[in-house]
């Protein structure tokens, strides 16, 4: 009896994109930060690391990085390119182009089978919330997510919230 064995790889570019640069990227294992990622306006990547874990960190830690190690990164943690499943995955998150910053902004790197995501760290999300965020796109309509956070930015908010004072006033009389 003979026995095949087989490993098949999806190659990940390194190959840049448009990206936001300062940036400044976290990586966590669920709640657990294990690194950020500082990318500068001429493409130098600082980095500090979570020495109190022994959660792999999905860069190296042993030199210098360089912006092609983000590129790998980001990447690594979104669905491939291939003209078989990215017109579906665009179209589910409401993207026109693979564009792999966005991608990574929508999905926060989430991929099935880790706990691994990445988050901007001007962001204020825990994985629960990034998750959720993740699986909206796959069980809600374009519609239900709209209204669902429709009042993500803050401003939308507080100017909602007066008008919601003029009604309660009104209503009691007052």
């Amino acid at each position: 009896m003979k026995i095949i064995k087989a490993n098949s790889y999806i190659p990940v570019s390194s190959e840049p994109f448009e990206m936001p640069v300062p940036s400044r990227l976290e990586l966590y294992y669920s709640n657990i930060l294990l690194c950020v990622y500082i990318i500068s306006e001429d493409g130098t990547v600082d980095f500090t690391y979570n020495i109190n874990t022994d959660i792999p960190i999905l860069t190296p830690v042993h030199r210098k990085l360089k912006i092609d190690d983000i590129y790998f990164l980001i990447r690594s943690r979104i669905f491939p390119d291939n003209p078989y499943t990215s017109p579906a995955e665009l179209k589910r998150l409401e993207l026109q182009q693979y564009d792999p910053y966005r991608i990574l902004m929508r999905t926060h790197g989430i991929l099935p089978g880790d706990s691994y995501w990445i988050r901007p760290a001007d962001e204020d999300i825990d994985y629960a919330g990034a998750v959720e965020m993740y699986r909206d796109y796959y069980v809600l309509t374009p519609e239900q997510r709209a209204e669902k956070y429709k009042f993500r930015n803050n401003s939308e908010a507080e100017d909602y919230a007066p008008a919601s004072f003029d009604g309660i006033e009104s209503f009691l009389g007052m």
